[in-house]
């Protein structure tokens, strides 16, 4: 299984990867914040991504590593973000599906492999969640009151912040 990830531009081309994602057992993965278990270190890592804030395609500033893995009934996502100056982390705590002015990781699924909708997925390093229903692709109109059961770890060290993200397959809808 592969999933598409969105790269580092080259001469303002935007690249096309892939990332092998392998599969777990169920329960193989404590959603501690920590990339520690064995499948986290066995898995392929995905990064040269671009930053989206504040200057949406340019290089990222800071280092971001991405695992994906999937078991019999749920995708799992591991993220690194590393910080240069972890200390500068901003993490607030927020109310489910508020903005913060905190750092944030989130993750977009387009399960209907339409490029016009996505699920999205978010986690600030103190753990406050957010996530919505993207639909109608050219107007970016979202729907935030979709509240899936989903779960996230965070954990934050003298390198930066990582999360580790556990999304059931119920919670996603998916063409034939």
């Amino acid at each position: 299984m592969s999933v598409p990830a969105r790269a580092a531009q080259q001469d303002s081309a935007s690249v096309s990867r892939s990332l092998r994602v392998d599969r777990v057992r169920d329960g193989a993965i404590e959603l501690d914040g920590r990339l520690t278990e064995s499948a986290w270190l066995q898995a392929e890592v995905g990064g040269g991504f671009t930053q989206r804030v504040p200057a949406d395609g340019s290089p990222a500033t800071e280092r971001t590593e991405v695992r994906v893995l999937y078991s019999g009934d749920a995708l799992y996502v591991g993220v690194r973000a590393f910080d240069s100056e972890p200390h500068a982390i901003r993490a607030e705590l927020a109310r489910r599906d508020s903005k913060s002015q905190s750092d944030e990781i989130a993750v977009y699924v387009d399960s209907y492999h339409d490029r016009r909708t996505c699920f999205e997925f978010a986690v600030t390093p103190r753990g406050s969640i957010r996530d919505a229903y993207y639909f109608n692709d050219a107007q970016w109109s979202a729907d935030a009151s979709w509240d899936p059961v989903w779960e996230v770890g965070t954990s934050t060290d003298a390198a930066g912040w990582s999360a580790e993200f556990r999304i059931p397959f119920t919670q996603l809808r998916f063409d034939r």
